[in-house]
């Protein structure tokens, strides 16, 4: 699956908020946009792609299968709620989450996506956080990788085994909180001096590098300047020294492990 490398992210946003900054992101120039069941947005989500004025074929509308929800019969129904939510016929790329290993329903729940896929539901089937285990065993499973992997990735944290691994099998990396999540990232001195050096902001600077990295990122902001300046990001061209700078920040991760038995 082809994805934009900056897609518009919306965690956080209530319906209102999600209904004016979607519309008008999209009207920016942004052509995915990344919603979760747990957001608790989908509704305003779908309007502001319905409102935004682009044909819905050239927006790539993403969603996200909570945890309570997985399992063959249960994911079904959860999925047709997000699509009623959303006021859409079809969903380009539903996620699983989160894998949730205590649960062992991660491969029931893909198998029901499968299934959503076969009746033109949706396009592709992703993943969330998913380790390079869980990615090998939906391919014993069912013979195939899911489109994306969508997980933590930053300069600071660059998961350089999991995104080899997702390129090396047609799997798209794409990163979640790549600009840090509000945890000191971007005042990180380094991040700063790169920033100054090619007149931008530290925020996309940690977009160019994943950008760089083959990784596409999912920004979120409510406010115009910021949207559009994450949406230029991949036009910066970060040199080898400031790539090596980046990769050696080590600030680890900075959300959940999905490797521990945590519900989300």
């Amino acid at each position: 699956m082809k994805i934009p490398a900056v897609a518009y992210g919306t965690w956080k946003l209530d319906d209102a908020h999600a209904a004016t900054c979607v519309s008008r992101a999209i009207g920016d120039g942004y052509r995915m946009v990344d919603t979760a069941q747990r957001y608790h947005n989908e509704y305003g989500v779908g309007q502001g792609v319905r409102n935004s004025g682009v044909e819905r074929e050239e927006v790539l509308v993403a969603s996200k299968l909570r945890g309570g929800d997985q399992g063959l019969e249960q994911a079904r129904r959860a999925f047709f709620a997000t699509l009623r939510n959303l006021g859409l016929d079809y969903i380009d790329l539903y996620h699983i989450h989160w894998p949730l290993p205590r649960l062992g329903l991660y491969l029931e729940s893909y198998e029901a996506l499968m299934q959503l896929r076969e009746e033109g539901f949706i396009k592709n089937i992703g993943v969330c956080n998913f380790p390079i285990a869980h990615l090998q065993k939906i391919r014993e499973e069912f013979g195939e990788y899911p489109a994306v992997n969508q997980f933590e990735v930053h300069p600071g944290f660059a998961q350089i085994d999991l995104v080899n691994f997702c390129l090396e099998n047609d799997i798209a990396p794409q990163g979640w909180g790549v600009i840090g999540r509000g945890k000191g990232l971007l005042e990180h001195p380094e991040v700063k001096k790169i920033a100054a050096e090619h007149s931008c902001s530290p925020a996309a600077v940690c977009i160019a590098w994943a950008c760089a990295r083959g990784i596409s990122s999912v920004a979120k902001s409510a406010n115009p300047d910021r949207w559009k300046d994450n949406l230029s990001a991949p036009r910066i061209k970060l040199s080898e020294n400031n790539m090596r700078a980046l990769d050696q920040i080590d600030v680890g991760r900075l959300g959940k492990d999905p490797e521990v038995d945590e519900e989300y």
